[in-house]
């Protein structure tokens, strides 16, 4: 009798958009750095991160502590905060996607790369601008050829506000992404050496209660060891921005807080459940150009910006989206881009919580795994309550040979042994 498991995986994807917003159309228009421009946005975002479920922020890489500075301050280092912010930005601002930067952009035939299962659009811009400008670039800055623009936002660190409570040792398999799996990471059932296959998105990790499943000993060794944080950790710090639209801003303030009811994640272990955190901005400060070099403004600093000044910023930021996506409809015709499929994909996965079984696909013969190519659910099935792939997709999905998955799975690995 065969022996049957469940396909599980602790992600999904938010699709990819064939719609890019492009915010500057030239290096020339993007804000000097030499100078705070009055009919901009500087100050500073107040904001704290509180644990919802333990959380694990490494030291460093092979160490198995949590980050501390030099004086032995438990913190979320800045960058790593830049960094879920930046992923973010890429979704809720149709950023564009750069091979070799967004995208490791590995071989995957002896024709083709994985740069060529990207939208259209996104490859095309390649082509017509060496930087195109979109949000991401042109708010936390790039380097690319020998072209260069500085961030006008800065993370700072955010510091435990509490005594710290270490978790005893855990020990998790935190391996890296696997795109071999085609079923995983590739629409329609089809593989990367088949024409015209596509990526399925950006990669997010579903919400769940914190838990690893115990390890047989021959598995202990590869084991990564964790000594997190516990729940409901505190962590505030300050982000500072210079010179920003109102739209900037905008972007800027959703990314960190995303809609109501929503968390982020941060740290290592996030396929196990840790790592999910509450982001509150507590404060907003701006600060007032005209005023600025005065005595008075000098001892006064950033001033506390209104109440609703937040929601303001971030609804300028959507209303500035819908329109600039709209392609010249009527405001009665546009879909304002909190609805749209892509953010709503965004949002659902940033707010459900669900339990492994929930995340359980398909049966299938141990003896056949490698063979399995019927695809992952989109997540707009899940959220319309709908968990099997459609006879349409089921009809253009189309198995690969075993010799054309073994021959790229050879020349993943062959890449990460470099």
């Amino acid at each position: 009798m065969a022996e049957y498991g469940t396909v599980r995986t602790p992600y999904n994807f938010v699709p990819f958009s064939e719609e890019i917003l492009i915010r500057y159309q030239s290096l020339s228009q993007l804000p000097r750095h030499d100078r705070i421009d009055p009919a901009r946005k500087s100050g500073e975002i107040h904001v704290e991160f509180r644990a919802e479920t333990p959380i694990y922020v490494s030291e460093g890489q092979g160490k198995s502590y949590f980050a501390k500075d030099t004086a032995g301050r438990y913190h979320i280092p800045g960058p790593t905060v830049r960094g879920m912010v930046r992923e973010n930005m890429q979704i809720l601002g149709f950023g564009v996607i750069r091979p070799g930067e967004d995208l490791e952009d590995m071989p995957v035939s002896e024709h083709g790369k994985l740069s060529d299962g990207m939208p259209s659009s996104h490859r095309k811009r390649w082509g017509q601008m060496e930087t195109p400008l979109d949000y991401p670039s042109a708010i936390l800055g790039f380097t690319r050829n020998k072209t260069a623009y500085k961030s006008r936002v800065s993370f700072g660190n955010c510091y435990l506000t509490q005594r710290p409570q270490e978790l005893s040792p855990v020990k998790a398999l935190l391996r890296a992404p696997v795109p071999t799996f085609c079923a995983g990471y590739v629409e329609d059932g089809k593989c990367y050496t088949q024409d015209g296959f596509r990526l399925r998105g950006y990669k997010q990790y579903w919400l769940k209660e914190a838990g690893t499943p115990p390890l047989p000993e021959w598995k202990i060794r590869t084991a990564t060891t964790m000594r997190p944080l516990a729940k409901g950790s505190a962590f505030q710090g300050v982000i500072r921005y210079k010179n920003l639209a109102e739209d900037e801003l905008g972007l800027l303030l959703w990314a960190l807080q995303l809609d109501e009811g929503c968390f982020q994640t941060l740290g290592m272990g996030k396929p196990y459940g840790y790592g999910r955190v509450k982001v509150t901005i507590q404060e907003l400060r701006e600060l007032e150009p005209k005023e600025l070099y005065s005595l008075q403004s000098l001892c006064k600093g950033a001033q506390r910006a209104e109440p609703d000044a937040v929601a303001q910023y971030i609804q300028a930021y959507q209303r500035y989206a819908t329109q600039a996506l709209s392609h010249g409809k009527a405001e009665n015709q546009s879909v304002p881009i909190g609805d749209r499929e892509k953010i709503r994909d965004f949002m659902y996965l940033k707010s459900t919580i669900r339990e492994a079984s929930e995340v359980s696909y398909m049966d299938y013969d141990r003896g056949e795994y490698e063979t399995i190519t019927a695809p992952l659910p989109r997540v707009a099935q899940l959220r319309n309550g709908e968990t099997e792939p459609s006879d349409e997709v089921e009809e253009q999905s189309e198995a690969p040979t075993m010799d054309a998955l073994e021959a790229l799975r050879a020349k993943y690995n062959a890449r990460q042994l470099r």
